[in-house]
């Protein structure tokens, strides 16, 4: 999930850095470069959509279940495509932002003290991951308990 949010934010920012900043590149290339970024950003989507599809087994795994399938993931969540986009995007989104508001500490506390800063960077990022971590579980859980087990949230 991470490596899919520095994907789109890196992609983003190629296609905002490609069209406006850099005057001087033919705009043969900026258009192919603009038209790469934007199929690099569709196939991460599909990729997210695809890897969260099948990563609705795990809960299963964690439950001794051996008759529940990876075919079983992807027929279950079929009709969870939308939902599945969302919950990608919301984790991208949710990724990013925490990404920044901890840049934007980490930068402030080292005007002050490099050491400081350095110290509250490794706490920080285990913080960070940490809760992504348990929000993926928690988005994992709960699609596999309403589309494999049929449960309301």
């Amino acid at each position: 999930m991470m490596l899919a949010a520095g994907v789109v934010a890196f992609s983003l920012f190629f296609i905002g850095f490609s069209t406006g900043l850099i005057s001087d590149i033919p705009e043969e290339y900026l258009r192919s470069t603009i038209f790469m970024s934007i199929f690099g950003i569709i196939i991460v989507i599909f990729a997210m959509i695809l890897v969260m599809r099948l990563l609705v087994k795990l809960p299963a795994v964690a439950l001794s279940r051996t008759d529940y399938r990876f075919g079983n993931a992807l027929r279950d969540t079929k009709a969870a495509i939308g939902t599945i986009l969302g919950l990608a995007l919301l984790s991208t989104l949710l990724t990013m932002g925490l990404y920044q508001v901890g840049s934007t500490i980490a930068y402030s506390v080292a005007l002050i003290s490099r050491t400081l800063s350095a110290i509250l960077g490794v706490i920080g990022y285990l913080v960070f991951f940490w809760f992504l971590f348990l929000f993926g579980v928690s988005q994992l859980t709960t699609l596999y308990g309403v589309y494999a087990e049929g449960r309301e949230v």
